[in-house]
């Protein structure tokens, strides 16, 4: 599945560092929304809504979060779709 560039940047913003400069994951996925616009980005929004559709296994998530460029990973694709999800809430 290809990632639009829009996007990127959300893989991209959980790096090795994120949780030394945040304290939590929604303390980060808060501040990723607010500090890229991506409220207004309806490219961003329209990907993450068809990941979070349904049709992704959390296998498939995960093979996603792993292929993006992300520096941290997860256990399972579940705390990936977590992840998204709460991005996701935090876009309304």
């Amino acid at each position: 599945m290809p990632i639009p560039e829009e996007f990127r940047l959300i893989f991209k913003w959980f790096h090795q560092d994120t949780l030394r400069l945040f304290l939590t994951l929604e303390a980060a996925a808060t501040t990723l929304v607010e500090w890229n616009a991506l409220k207004q980005n309806a490219k961003a929004r329209d990907f993450l809504d068809g990941l979070l559709d349904g049709s992704n296994s959390d296998g498939q998530l995960e093979a996603l979060w792993e292929s993006s460029g992300a520096e941290i990973g997860f256990e399972n694709g579940g705390e990936v779709r977590k992840l998204l999800m709460m991005v996701r809430a935090k876009m309304n």
